[in-house]
């Protein structure tokens, strides 16, 4: 389904919600056809005429973001220059994906993610990656481009922290911000990956705030139109919580994987949820310790 958001912008709507592995996409009518992001089931990708496309934005690597590439072949594929080599080198995306599995965990990764056409999807195995969706880059772009579509003209925000490169898009003209995974949803941040980067991400997020869109288009979840400013701080409050969750743990002095066991930040037990918990829970641990909040020798973490 193809929906108006205002002139030249549409959003792209499958039956699926748009939580990982999808998201949602934009088709952007004008001079230049253009989609932001490709995280779309099959029939949504037919539906927007793939082969008239002639530019795909991708907002950041994540493969519920840029799994739909191949279907544009007729299109250049741009990215932020620092996420450009995770969508198209396998040892990049396996090192920020899964990069400390050997160090962190102590079983073996077999996991599937099922995507609606599995011939592009990402599948893991003996703890590497044996298929992902890997992506031609055509085109790079960096903090203050401007992406001129024609009557829509992007400006490139540099939000890192997410992913190294990850960009939002903003139409100055209309008030609108394209947030990709700044999202804002219930869930809060995530920064799982081993290239991930917490106070990057708390910065990038207030500077979201700080640009007070008229509209926010997130990657997952509905469209913001009102309460910006406190759905950004139930946003971040998501890693002030699990900072205060830690330093109570910490009374006593403890591991990673005894901080692990007691599930500060997902209660799902499947491995490769549990790793990015534990890798999650390390850019805490590395935060507060900058803060001089707590002590770390020999792998136990102290206050």
């Amino acid at each position: 389904m193809i929906i108006q958001i205002c002139k030249n912008l549409h959003l792209l709507k499958g039956k699926k919600p748009t939580r990982f592995p999808y998201c949602n996409c934009l088709l952007i009518e004008d001079k230049i056809r253009t989609i932001i992001d490709t995280g779309l089931e099959l029939a949504v990708i037919q539906e927007c005429q793939p082969e008239r496309v002639e530019l795909v934005i991708n907002s950041h690597s994540h493969e519920d973001h840029t799994n739909g590439n191949r279907a544009f072949s007729q299109a250049q594929i741009a990215i932020h220059r620092l996420d450009a080599e995770m969508i198209s080198s396998p040892e990049a995306f396996t090192n920020s994906f899964i990069g400390r599995w050997e160090e962190l965990m102590s079983v073996p990764l077999n996991f599937d993610i099922d995507f609606d056409y599995p011939e592009t999807g990402l599948t893991l195995q003996d703890n590497r990656v044996v298929r992902w969706p890997e992506s031609r880059v055509d085109l790079t772009f960096d903090e203050g481009d401007i992406l001129d579509l024609g009557a829509v003209k992007l400006t490139v925000i540099h939000t890192p922290g997410h992913t190294p490169g990850h960009s939002c898009f903003y139409w100055e003209q209309e008030g609108i911000l394209i947030s990709a995974d700044i999202d804002l949803t219930r869930n809060g941040p995530w920064y799982g990956d081993t290239t991930s980067d917490l106070d990057q991400l708390i910065a990038s997020v207030y500077r979201i705030r700080d640009l007070r869109p008229r509209l926010l288009i997130p990657g997952h979840g509905r469209l913001v139109t009102d309460n910006l400013q406190q759905r950004v701080a139930a946003y971040l409050d998501h890693i002030f919580q699990r900072d205060e969750k830690i330093l109570q743990a910490l009374q006593q002095p403890q591991t990673l994987a005894e901080l692990a066991d007691q599930h500060l930040i997902s209660n799902d037990p499947r491995p490769l949820i549990q790793y990015w918990e534990k890798v999650m829970l390390l850019k805490h641990l590395e935060r507060l310790e900058r803060k001089g909040l707590i002590k770390q020798s020999d792998g136990l973490y102290y206050r």
